[in-house]
């Protein structure tokens, strides 16, 4: 099959590009600009005299009307030109529509009898929104451009190659085809057109994976022009991606791997363009190869991003797509021209959104956990990688990701506890007790320390392994600390702080199960009461993610027996009686300064469905400190709430007001990205 797609014009390809000295190109702008202002003054000279003699009561049919309504046309498409040439595609636009707008006040049709259509002016207005990446606005104006009265065989073949590489990057390839024959027939007495044409033919096929007819056609290019004949353009790898694409649109997986793959190559662009052996016709990403350009400093991650939207289109709550998009959005900020284009709150949106519905899926955990490494969020970054890791599939190669890992642990701030005492313990339980001064101290690289002194006095110290476990969990490396926890507990198969502690691992790696039962048996083993509690109180917690509110509120309830001001066991007992129908209640379990915003935010939730009066009041208090991903995190936990067998009934009160509830968070959170 052969097909065609977006294009400037008829582009040359090949010839080499001389670089400008930057004080050069700003001389020129600076004349280009100057032009522009003298021409802006003439057009506005021009309207106020064809003002005055509007109010005379002339009309277009007039003479000196019309040829007024011809030279502020023209100024209008001069000054487009201009404004194209430094670049300023917008400004560009809006004299375009201007030109078009001034044409046709005048009459199309007078216009055209002296060679003046409005082609040029809609054809410059879908140049313009081409060049700004507004594809389907792009599209629209070479059709009207394409019907405007007496344009050329050549202004036609040119408005329906450009049609056709837009096709191509909407991934329309029916109507690119079309369009593309429309330009052949066009150009059929001239031999550059006609190569035009099979090289956008060319870009077609290989965009659909047809890599054997896409150098068939360069070929037939590069015959009647004599361009691009030893270039071997098209990736043999990004092939069969493009052909899985096209096949399937809806095809997640495979826009993913193209993503993935596309943002690999911009990481690696300078080194292409720069190495001596590459050929200068290698083209870039999908938008490079429509527009037949060689890559650009942002055309792999602006490609990736096509497909990472087209994908979120079908699946809005991949967590993978999500943190891939943050990706692709902070390298073409940085390699386009240093520009701005994706503003910091969708990249921070972008991410807030994949910590949030990051589970299990490790290619997203570990993806999350490099973003976040970058960010500076170190021991976030660790916990991600713990995540990813344990979740990844067996046989999977992490070497190199456990190295980065590393290091990343190495680097982890950690204040050196200046007072430590200089005498040096001797015993296995001294080196223990040393350790717990370091950790109360906040020098945990110390405490390490001491613990592994004493795992290596005494590898029975079950204590001493314990807190190893404990030390490392809380600096995120959840997979470290498990394997300390398992050698602790099978050394002291009733040690009740192991298994706390391992419940607490197992929960933050979304092991339900597992954490359940390090939970019982942690309650079944422990003397103290506050142990007792926190770990019921863990297990409400865990029992309320998992939609299971009676069961919640037992364990909730039982912890606070033993201790009253236990505040995840109020949390959880507030959860728990939400779910169970029971907001005013969970109002009241809820209700205390010291509660974290997560529980502020479920509190909310209570006080809508109890129809409390105080829930204005309390909602615009907590929405003023609540962050994206607090903002992210009810919203998805009202999602699971819905979606789960305890939900209300649809068009319940309770359903309709907790939609409200939803629509107010997204509002308060649209309204926090806008101040980022």
């Amino acid at each position: 099959m052969k097909a065609l797609k977006i294009s400037v014009l008829s582009l040359v390809l090949g010839a080499s590009v001389v670089p400008t000295p930057a004080t050069a190109l700003t001389r020129h702008d600076d004349d280009v600009k100057g032009r522009i202002e003298r021409t802006s003054k003439s057009y506005e000279e021009k309207a106020r005299k064809l003002e005055d003699l509007k109010k005379l009561g002339k009309s277009p049919l007039d003479q000196e009307v019309m040829l007024l309504y011809i030279d502020m046309r023209g100024d209008c498409t001069l000054i487009a030109f201009w404004y194209e040439e430094i670049r300023a595609y917008a400004e560009a636009y809006a004299w375009f529509e201007r030109a078009a707008k001034v044409a046709e006040e005048c009459n199309d049709y007078l216009l055209s009898a002296k060679h003046l259509s409005t082609f040029d002016a809609y054809f410059g207005m879908a140049r313009s929104s081409w060049m700004r990446r507004r594809y389907s606005e792009s599209a629209l104006n070479c059709q009207i451009a394409i019907v405007r009265a007496r344009p050329t065989d050549r202004q036609r073949a040119d408005a329906h190659l450009l049609h056709a590489r837009l096709d191509l990057i909407e991934e329309d390839y029916k109507s690119w085809e079309v369009q593309a024959n429309l330009a052949m027939g066009l150009w059929s007495n001239n031999k550059e057109g006609q190569a035009v044409c099979h090289r956008v033919i060319a870009a077609g096929c290989y965009l659909q994976g047809n890599l054997s007819e896409a150098k068939a056609s360069w070929q037939a290019a590069a015959a009647l022009d004599g361009v691009g004949r030893d270039g071997d353009l098209f990736d043999p790898y990004q092939a069969p991606l493009n052909a899985a694409i096209a096949k399937n649109p809806k095809d997640v997986e495979a826009r993913i791997s193209r993503a993935k793959y596309l943002l690999h190559r911009g990481d690696n662009l300078s080194r292409k363009i720069n190495d001596a052996g590459a050929a200068p016709l290698y083209l870039g990403g999908i938008t490079n190869i429509a527009a037949l350009t060689t890559p650009s400093e942002f055309s792999f991650e602006e490609s990736a991003l096509l497909d990472i939207t087209r994908a979120r289109a079908v699946d809005p709550d991949n967590p993978l797509l999500l943190i891939l998009s943050a990706v692709a959005k902070e390298a073409y900020n940085a390699r386009g021209g240093k520009t701005d284009r994706y503003k910091a709150s969708s990249i921070v949106d972008d991410i807030s959104w994949a910590s949030v519905m990051a589970t299990t899926e490790p290619e997203a955990l570990i993806e999350l956990a490099k973003v976040l490494q970058k960010r500076g969020a170190s021991k976030d970054a660790m916990g991600y990688f713990a995540r990813g890791f344990h979740h990844s599939k067996s046989g999977t190669d992490l070497a190199e990701l456990k190295e980065i890992r590393q290091q990343l642990f190495k680097s982890l701030p950690c204040p050196a506890w200046s007072a430590a005492p200089k005498v040096t313990p001797k015993t296995s339980l001294e080196w223990k007790e040393r350790g717990n001064a370091f950790n109360n101290a906040g020098d945990w690289r110390g405490a390490l320390a001491c613990y592994s002194k004493a795992v290596e006095l005494d590898p029975k110290n079950a204590d001493a392994l314990n807190n190893i476990g404990l030390t490392m969990m809380r600096q995120g490396a959840i997979d470290w600390a498990l394997d300390y926890l398992n050698r602790a507990i099978k050394i002291a198969p009733m040690h009740h702080m192991a298994y706390s502690s391992r419940a607490q691992a197992w929960a933050y790696l979304k092991q339900p199960n597992q954490a359940l039962d390090d939970v019982d048996k942690a309650v079944k083993y422990a003397k103290a009461s506050e142990i007792k509690s926190l770990c019921l109180a863990l297990k409400s917690r865990i029992l309320g993610e998992q939609h299971k509110p009676d069961e919640a509120a037992t364990a909730a309830e039982e912890a606070l027996k033993l201790v009253p001001s236990n505040l995840m066991a109020q949390e959880g007992l507030g959860i728990a009686h939400v779910f169970q129908s029971k907001p005013q209640l969970a109002t009241k379990d809820l209700d205390s300064t010291q509660q974290g915003m997560r529980a502020k935010l479920v509190r909310c939730v209570a006080l809508s469905l109890a129809k409390d009066s105080r829930y204005s009041t309390v909602w615009a208090e907590v929405q003023q400190s609540a962050s994206i991903t607090d903002l992210g995190w009810i919203l998805h936990w009202l999602d699971g709430w819905l979606a789960s067998a305890i939900a209300p009934v649809k068009g319940s009160s309770d359903f309709t007001r907790l939609q409200g509830f939803a629509s107010d968070v997204r509002s308060a959170r649209q309204k926090t990205l806008l101040k980022l």
